[in-house]
């Protein structure tokens, strides 16, 4: 139990992305944004499905990859977030950044299961990278900070 309470922490706190203050500035992306922070989940997202964890984590941010293996990361994903493993293609929702910080609610699907996640992204010099990825509850409605 406790060693599933490390990787889930792992996963969910990938970076400390700030919420707060910095949160309240995020406005809706331009499209080359939105088509940038769409691009690098999918890819990931693919490598994921393809079980290709070194791919998947060149899409993490850099302390995620300073803390994790790739073989770390393809076991947290396996054990505790099997519907991105096994998942179809996605649907994104609103893209909002304030240009070193970007949200967007990700719904995923793998056969009857469904999960919406919060993906939070974090402008690094090689581009967007992804810093946590958060389940929403099924009956949050709220739109992404």
């Amino acid at each position: 139990m406790r060693r599933a309470t490390l990787w889930l922490g792992c996963l969910l706190a990938w970076v400390p992305v700030a919420v707060g203050e910095e949160s309240r500035l995020l406005r809706h992306s331009p499209a080359a944004v939105r088509q940038e922070v769409i691009a690098v989940i999918e890819t990931q997202l693919v490598a994921i499905r393809a079980g290709d964890w070194a791919g998947a984590m060149l899409h993490a941010a850099a302390p995620l990859r300073a803390r994790l293996s790739a073989a770390q990361f393809g076991e947290m994903i396996r054990r505790h977030y099997p519907v991105l493993w096994r998942s179809e293609p996605a649907d994104y929702g609103f893209v909002r950044d304030n240009g070193r910080l970007a949200v967007v609610r990700v719904h995923v699907r793998s056969g009857s299961e469904r999960r919406t996640y919060e993906y939070r992204l974090l402008r690094e010099p090689e581009g967007w990278r992804i810093g946590s990825v958060l389940p929403v509850a099924a009956d949050d409605r709220r739109p992404a900070l």
